[in-house]
Formats: structure tokens, sequence, C-alpha cells
């Protein structure tokens, strides 16, 4: 398991959700607050005088206690979504610098797990995926290494001409060594070698 040196790692994203919450969690608060207000004010008791100053009166004493209150819940809720939105941005960072070299050509690269990332069987799927890729790559190079030989051998200038194109395009391609690759099946050179 990793060490969590940094907090913040998808700004952004991490400030976004926060601000979403933070306000999510202010209406929870006020909201009840105001319809509370309105029951005290509509059911009082007074005789012969319904006042609708009360919530004034109320928010005119203690409107600091109610500042430091909600700038308190405040941060406590900040804490938790910077530690939750870490455990949700780490992961999606992960997965998208993978996906991005996945893209550039390099293949094997992994998404590296941590515990109680969330995403971990998505970072699963993305490693699957990576693996089949580089696998699959291989035995397309060790193919087009063995039909280029055979080609040269048989002197066909045509086939080695678009075997040479198929080597430029996989060439592109680089493949990390993974630490479990999948099984593909018999190697390309094993199957030319039946088709001969």
């Amino acid at each position: 398991m990793k060490n969590r040196k940094q907090y913040l790692i998808d700004r952004a994203l991490q400030y976004r959700l926060g601000v979403e919450l933070m306000i999510i969690v202010l209406l929870m608060l006020v909201v009840p607050f105001v319809f509370y207000a309105s029951f005290l004010v509509e059911n009082q008791s007074v005789p012969g005088i319904r006042t609708h100053g009360v919530v004034g009166g109320l928010l005119r004493y203690h409107w600091l206690s109610l500042i430091l209150f909600y700038l308190a819940y405040i941060g406590i809720v900040y804490v938790f979504v910077v530690y939750y939105s870490h455990r949700i941005a780490g992961p999606v960072h992960h997965f998208r610098r993978v996906l991005d070299d996945m893209a550039e050509g390099r293949l094997g690269q992994q998404v590296h797990r941590r515990k109680d990332d969330y995403f971990e069987h998505l970072g699963g799927s993305i490693n699957r995926v990576a693996g089949t890729f580089a696998a699959t790559l291989s035995e397309l190079k060790t193919t087009t290494a063995a039909l280029s030989e055979m080609a040269n051998a048989r002197g066909d200038g045509d086939l080695s001409g678009h075997v040479a194109k198929v080597q430029e395009i996989l060439d592109r391609y680089t493949v990390a060594s993974i630490g479990t690759e999948p099984s593909v099946g018999s190697s390309g050179s094993d199957r030319l070698l039946a088709y001969q």
C-alpha cells in the first residue's frame, strides 16, 4: 500500500465536489431551521399579539454562535470531503494516466491499486485490458517477424511490402512486461508453420 502523500490530486474535481457537498450540507441545515423558526412564529401563544420578529430576535441574539457553528460544521465537512474525494480522485488520476499511456502506444502500464480506494474493480479491469492488448501485440509482432522471414525466403516482394507496413504499424506500440499476462494460445510462428 502506497502512502498518501498528497491529498489534493485533482484539485478541480475535489474542490468542485467539496463546494457542492458543502452547499448541500448548508441547505440541509438552513432550510429546516427556517421551517422550525416559522413554526415557532406561527404557533407562538403571545396573548393578543402575533409577533413575526421572533426569528429576527433569535438571529440577533445568537448570530455569533450560529456563524461559529456553521464555520465549524463546514470545516469538518471539508476535511471529510478532501479525504473521501482523495479516495475517488486518486484512482481516477491513475486510470487517466494509464489510459493516456495506452492511447500513446505504451502498453503494459498497470493501475496501481491501494487499499481502501474506490473503483478497485475498475482498476483490475483496466489492468486486464492492458495485459490482453500487450500479449496480443507481442503475439502479432512475433507472427509478423516469422511472416517476414517466410516472405523474404520465398522472394515475394508484395508480401514483404505488406508485412513491412504491418510491422511499421506495430512498432508504434511498445509493450512493457506485465506481471500476469493472459495466455492467448500458441504463438504466431507455430500457427504459420501449420499453414505451410
